[in-house]
């Protein structure tokens, strides 16, 4: 089979591999020497669904391998259905899926391998609290039906862990009743990141939903003066069913030799932008545009041209938040680089392997891939590091690995579990091959 080039979504990893799609590749019997990769839908930020010397393994997306029992409250799914797919299933039956990214084109397998999160994190958690049990194919183990109970470690081995243990052939979901297809949405107004913490910690309980928009732009402050968007069930039923839809482009995305986003023009697009939203009404919005605002964006990534785009994604612990994002700032104001675009939320979890889960503020910060911004990085990777923080595997494709290794307090337990379940480590990636492969 010819070999076929992927590249992540943020252009800091490329590689040519052979693709097969089904299970059959690594469940029929025989001796094999095979390494492996799973793909989900392929849009990943980072190089997770490819590596050097693997073959990429995955499912078709198929909408109609989906089934709804309203007794038990939960669904039957595939691990190559999208998100996309699956609201688009439940949604029109009064359900929907929880804990679910902003970008809906993401497979159901790539949602539990990366244990994603949404606009809810402090009332819904990650994607894994509405898991009930999954099927993993593996080469030496066939069809695994994994549980909490009946294979605990190798359940949270798999949540979150990169698609390293297996693919990800079904999975068995709860999903809620929808109250409404809309909500009733308020705006407020921050001055800086700390104050937009403050209000997100005392009022996180006062509405279901939150959309945070920073802007970190100006050279003057560099304090982050920002808004955030609070939604919850319309008290009426307005309008019909909308569709969840999403880029369908085949390729990973449009790629532009020349970037498009520059300090110049990102700032001028902020400062239009905050002075558009200063006096954001109360409105009424759709419930599939307000959890998924990233659909049919990736053009987006495009604008930063060949160099790309780094997101660093970070998790303080409410303790050192005062004390990290006065430190921050500091070193924002000094290097001054390229940021684009920064979004908070409050998240209230359990830290556990390599999970980008926990309590405090999560802060995400999109960097242009350039010299400027990697030296920053490299200053905030020792922050982190300092202040208990954790940054989000999946999102940057520099991060070191002793940065991870330091923040992580059970990466070992996390690089022992999979040798253990597979001593051969039948699965590799570009993001294990820089932060856990030895050898």
């Amino acid at each position: 089979m010819a070999k076929q080039r992927f590249v992540s979504l943020d252009l800091q990893s490329s590689q040519e591999c052979e693709r097969v799609f089904g299970k059959t590749r690594l469940t029929q019997p025989g001796p094999r020497s095979e390494v492996y990769s799973i793909i989900g839908a392929g849009k990943s930020i980072t190089g997770a669904f490819f590596g050097e010397g693997v073959t990429v393994v995955g499912l078709k997306s198929d909408s109609d391998l989906i089934e709804l029992d309203p007794r038990k409250g939960q669904i039957e799914i595939s691990g190559g259905v999208t998100i996309a797919q699956a609201q688009n299933y439940l949604i029109p039956k009064g359900y929907m899926l929880t804990g679910v990214p902003s970008y809906p084109g993401v497979s159901i397998g790539g949602c539990i391998a990366g244990n994603v999160h949404g606009q809810n994190h402090f009332g819904e958690g990650c994607f894994s609290e509405s898991l009930i049990q999954f099927v993993l194919a593996h080469p030496d183990h066939g069809l695994v039906s994994v549980g909490r109970e009946n294979y605990p470690e190798l359940f949270f081995l798999t949540v979150g862990g990169f698609g390293l243990t297996g693919l990800i052939v079904s999975a068995t979901l709860r999903v809620e009743p929808i109250i409404n297809q809309q909500l009733d949405v308020s705006f407020d107004r921050f001055s800086s990141i700390q104050e937009g913490y403050d209000k997100l910690a005392s009022k996180r309980n006062s509405a279901r939903y939150f959309h945070s928009w920073v802007d970190l732009t100006s050279a003057s402050s560099k304090e982050g003066k920002g808004f955030f968007y609070k939604a919850d069930f319309a008290s009426k039923s307005e309008g019909s069913f909308q569709a969840v839809s999403c880029s369908a482009n085949k390729k990973n995305h449009l790629r532009y030799k020349i970037p498009v986003f520059s300090k110049l023009t990102v700032s001028a697009i902020n400062k239009i932008y905050y002075q558009k939203n200063k006096k954001f009404p109360k409105t009424t919005q759709s419930l599939v545009d307000f959890l998924f605002p990233s659909a049919g964006r990736l053009w987006y990534f495009s604008m930063f041209g060949k160099k790309g785009i780094i997101e660093h994604q970070v998790l303080i612990p409410d303790e050192f938040v005062t004390k990290y994002l006065k430190r921050l700032m500091d070193v924002l104001r000094t290097k001054r680089p390229f940021i684009s675009l920064c979004h908070i939320k409050y998240f209230f979890g359990k830290r556990q392997f390599l999970n980008f889960n926990g309590s405090g503020l999560c802060l995400a910060m999109h960097f242009s891939a350039g010299s400027t911004e990697l030296e920053t990085l490299e200053l905030i990777d020792k922050l982190n590091c300092e202040f208990n923080c954790i940054t989000n595997i999946l999102k940057d494709s520099r991060v070191p690995r002793w940065a991870i290794k330091e923040q992580y307090t059970e990466y070992d337990q996390f690089v022992s579990g999979l040798q253990k379940f597979d001593p051969r480590r039948c699965f590799r990636n570009t993001l294990s091959q820089r932060l856990i492969d030895v050898g």
